[in-house]
């Protein structure tokens, strides 16, 4: 009886402290998506002073700005998988890689991304907005067009830092960058001293610089910091090593446990502790997470990663 009342405080234990853990990097992480909800809620209700026709227009190009937004961020978000599970391997080395080819992989989504978004006007058309609300909405997204470059780097950041657990780092920047915003807001949209007013424009200004100021103070603490001085992210751009973005890739879309059946040269697709096996020409699969073809081994155990579960059927 003794031994099971043990047991059971021993669980109980460890359960409150892997919460405790958890809460501890999730609450900063929850706190600042509120945050930057308040940022956006204020920029519709600075748009809203304008008038009805820019806060239509600021909507609208928000939105079509949101879906390219979040369709790359989507794809950047296999970075933090890899970089914690480099952690837990304790390959370090690897980590500056793939934080360095992450960051070349957003600057080659962001170029087209950012075509896209400045030129806003021709799909708005096309699917009938109002040219009145479109003229007012372009110069909004053709400012934006660059910020949607800056806040895909910001994204990868974001998620090296949240893989160290450094959430509460994200909240302060996230933190200080809300009264920015604003502040850059009246002064753009509205003009204050010497600055022109600027109208729905001055809005994308103001959210371009507060990317930017949140772009410098994770860069700044990044380099600044002893714990990521041998990961060499800036110092060492030049390596052409490329093979962490083949693994980024495979890892979009989001929910990386899906079974897929196809027909054709492809059929079986299946994911299990980290290994991918697929059928391929000439062998029963291929491992694409050791980039090799190999025989389904008779007793299921990858010859990668040397998982003891059965990887593949037939």
């Amino acid at each position: 009886m003794n031994t099971v009342i043990r047991n059971e405080t021993n669980s109980i234990t460890a359960f409150m402290l892997e919460a405790r853990v958890i809460a501890g990097i999730a609450l900063p992480l929850i706190l600042a998506s509120l945050v930057n909800m308040s940022i956006s809620i204020t920029d519709v209700v600075m748009m809203g002073w304008l008038g009805t026709s820019s806060l239509a227009a600021g909507a609208i190009v928000s939105d079509y700005y949101s879906i390219f937004f979040y369709f790359c961020s989507g794809i950047l978000a296999a970075s933090s998988p890899l970089i914690a599970r480099a952690i837990g391997e304790s390959r370090y080395s690897r980590i500056g890689n793939i934080v360095q080819q992450a960051l070349l992989l957003a600057l080659s989504l962001s170029l087209p991304g950012a075509l896209i978004v400045y030129n806003a006007d021709v799909p708005l058309h096309m699917i009938g907005i109002k040219q009145e609300i479109i003229e007012t909405g372009l110069p909004y997204a053709r400012i934006m067009a660059v910020t949607f470059t800056v806040m895909l780097l910001v994204n990868v950041l974001h998620h090296f830092l949240a893989a160290h657990q450094k959430t509460r780092v994200i909240l302060l920047i996230t933190a200080l960058s809300m009264p920015l915003n604003a502040l850059g807001n009246y002064m753009f949209m509205f003009g204050y001293a010497d600055i022109e007013p600027m109208g729905l424009a001055g809005a994308a200004m103001s959210s371009c610089i507060t990317a930017v100021f949140i772009l410098a103070g994770m860069i700044i603490y990044i380099a600044r910091s002893r714990a990521f001085a041998d990961y060499s992210i800036v110092t060492r751009f030049h390596r052409k090593n490329m093979t962490h973005i083949k693994e980024i890739l495979p890892y979009w879309p989001p929910n990386r446990y899906i079974q897929s059946r196809r027909d054709g040269s492809i059929p079986v697709l299946y994911r299990n502790h980290g290994c991918v096996w697929r059928r391929c020409t000439g062998f029963p699969y291929r491992d694409i997470t050791h980039g090799r073809c190999c025989v389904c081994p008779a007793n299921g155990i990858c010859p990668g990663c040397h998982s003891t579960r059965r990887l593949c059927t037939g």
